[in-house]
């Protein structure tokens, strides 16, 4: 028998393409990783999802992902950009909005994620950078600073001031950080988002 809560899986799987055994257990099972496993057994035997292993090298472990068709292995960088969404809701907050790869002015800036999310009474507009196998250059951070300049990201976003968030496996090996103009802040946090909270 299908859910109420099988059915909101199913369209975040719609929409996002996929979700980690971890992310499910925090979105929709109140962190209840044994409760989540065992529903995702049942929707798997029903052919509903499918599942598979996508491995992590900065954790050197694979992690399980569902899919609604079978697919191959979902990269790294697609992971940590669905587990800033699911750190969102970890920590109390609410998703507003949360758009993947939106192209901004004409497709001359492509962030990993755009996010507008309430979190502890204060609400956030992001730009998020997961910085897995390349560096988000200055260059392209200074396209920010350009498309802020002319109004596409508030267009984007809906306001002037934002935050750009730079997600990198050891952000104490970052020697020269970036820093904006007033409209923009620059935070810089590892792939766990370790740092989070207290930065922004």
């Amino acid at each position: 028998m299908i859910t109420v809560r099988d059915r909101d899986i199913f369209r975040y799987l719609e929409e996002y393409k996929f979700i980690t055994l971890d992310e499910a257990a925090i979105l929709f099972f109140k962190g209840h990783k044994g409760n989540c496993s065992r529903r995702f057994k049942k929707l798997m035997e029903s052919k509903k999802v499918y599942a598979s292993y996508s491995y992590m090298d900065f954790l050197a472990h694979q992690r399980k992902v569902f899919t609604l068709e079978k697919t191959k292995q979902i990269s790294t960088h697609k992971i940590i950009i669905m587990d800033f969404y699911s750190w969102i809701i970890k920590n109390g907050g609410e998703i507003v909005k949360y758009e993947l790869e939106r192209p901004i002015r004409y497709g001359q800036l492509i962030p990993d994620a755009v996010a507008v999310f309430r979190l502890k009474g204060n609400i956030y507009h992001v730009f998020l950078e997961v910085d897995h196998t390349h560096y988000t250059s200055f260059a392209k951070l200074n396209r920010y600073e350009n498309a802020a300049y002319t109004k596409f990201l508030k267009e984007a976003i809906g306001v002037d001031k934002f935050i750009v968030i730079i997600a990198r496996e050891d952000i104490e090996e970052i020697k020269n950080r970036y820093s904006g103009k007033k409209d923009i802040r620059y935070v810089y946090t590892d792939f766990y988002f370790s740092n989070l909270l207290r930065e922004l």
